[in-house]
């Protein structure tokens, strides 16, 4: 969900939804940003990874 503080993140939220609901197709370094951010998000409701979005400094840098 794009909560309104995640101005033009339209893309952003799509690729991330990609890339996390295909893991066997694009698996996301253990590591990396987004690892960490679907783990963060596991289980929470969609205004809640919304707003785990935007409070990610590794994902709002890599939006720039």
């Amino acid at each position: 969900m794009q909560v309104p503080v995640l101005d033009n993140a339209c893309g952003t939220i799509a690729l991330l939804h990609a890339l996390a609901n295909a893991p066997t197709l694009a698996p996301a370094p253990p590591a990396s940003p987004l690892a960490a951010l679907v783990e963060r998000c596991r289980g929470l409701d969609a205004e809640a990874r919304g707003r785990a979005l935007d409070a990610d400094e590794g994902v709002r840098q890599l939006h720039r």
